[in-house]
């Protein structure tokens, strides 16, 4: 190209290549003329009640993303760290801990507890297990069982306490609240649970899968059936919570007064939540048992540690159910059953991966 061209060129295109970085120039600059730079933002944190040492503010830019702290170095007696809400009152956002978080303005992060499952210890002894009643489902023939003590939660596990193990909270349409049982949980579900509270409370978990009591190694909870999770063992020894035998279940079900059809009377409207007075409610709501548990009766179906199976009528030693199965135990009814599914002695059962909006869980220890 001649010499001459070349500077026609550069004289049209030039002044075009000034303007558009002066226009860039001035797309970068704020109001004033300054400069314009990304804003740093300010995420602070408020343990909430806890006691101990608040993690340290963090600053970053819009958009960039931050670990947020984990549990150590505070605490609240009585209560389990969940994680982070934008609300003091647990009513914003959740976000869990260790968690990776995207900064998009100045915010105070408010700890997120939840209470500990208050436990109500259930002397041993004998019993008569069962029923010859037509009303009460797979319970024939009545036995003898003898059952060593144990603790057992004395309510049923709370939205509040699955979402603060957990960080989510699968409970629906049929009653939302910190205080209403959770539900929407399957057997798995419910596994995960038990141990993740048992390490967050220094206790020693009580199910091994795979070779491992630490559920972040048991991989994704199954949604059919899973040859691995119904292999599922129990550590001897081990101090931390689990679901109740179905022995466990009926022994404190009935009480001290072991003659009353429901958990601790016979009028199913004194102790039940069921399908002729309401949905589910928050839990403790209702009378209490001779041993002071609540919502045996009613409210949440609960399950199991057990597969289901026939009784036999020989007597038992602290019995754990059939060997093997497809199906596992859950008893007590539930807000939509009848009255006659709320009884004591009724049996029910669904398969391990099921999530029915109407069965949850209760805790017990050694």
């Amino acid at each position: 190209m001649k010499k001459s061209k070349v500077f026609t060129v550069l004289k049209v295109f030039m002044p075009l290549t000034l303007l558009a970085l002066g226009l860039v120039l001035v797309s970068c600059r704020d109001n004033d003329g300054n400069p314009s730079v990304t804003p740093d933002y300010t995420v602070t944190f408020n343990i909430n009640g806890g006691s101990g040492t608040t993690p340290s503010a963090q600053t970053a830019g819009s958009g960039s993303s931050i670990t947020l702290p984990g549990g150590s170095g505070f605490s609240r007696s009585g209560y389990i760290f969940g994680g982070w809400n934008t609300s003091a009152e647990g009513a914003g956002t959740n976000y869990n801990a260790d968690a990776s978080y995207t900064v998009t303005g100045t915010i105070t992060l408010y700890a997120r507890w939840g209470q500990i499952p208050e436990m109500v210890f259930v002397p041993g002894g004998s019993f008569q297990m069962g029923s010859n009643d037509s009303l009460d489902f797979g319970a024939s023939p009545p036995h003898t069982v003898t059952l060593t003590g144990f603790y057992m939660g004395k309510y049923e596990v709370t939205q509040a306490q699955y979402q603060a193990v957990m960080g989510s909270n699968p409970s629906n349409s049929y009653g939302v609240g910190d205080n209403y049982p959770v539900y929407a949980v399957s057997w798995y579900d419910a596994l995960v649970f038990c141990n993740k509270l048992s390490m967050m409370g220094g206790l020693t978990p009580a199910y091994r899968i795979n070779n491992s009591t630490d559920p972040d190694d048991w991989g994704t909870v199954p949604t059919s059936s899973d040859s691995a999770w119904n292999a599922v063992t129990i550590d001897s020894g081990s101090t931390g919570y689990r679901l109740p035998t179905e022995a466990q279940w009926e022994y404190a079900a009935k009480g001290v007064n072991h003659s009353h059809t429901y958990a601790g009377s016979n009028d199913p409207d004194e102790v039940a939540w069921y399908s002729s007075n309401s949905g589910s409610k928050p839990v403790g709501t209702k009378v209490a048992n001779g041993l002071g548990l609540y919502d045996m009766s009613g409210n949440v179906c609960e399950w199991c540690w057990d597969w289901y199976g026939s009784y036999s009528s020989g007597t038992q030693t602290d019995p754990t159910g059939a060997s093997s199965g497809s199906i596992r135990v859950h008893r007590g009814g539930s807000w939509n059953n009848s009255a006659g599914d709320v009884r004591t002695a009724r049996r029910n059962t669904n398969i391990p991966n099921n999530r029915n909006d109407n069965i949850g869980f209760r805790l017990v220890r050694p």
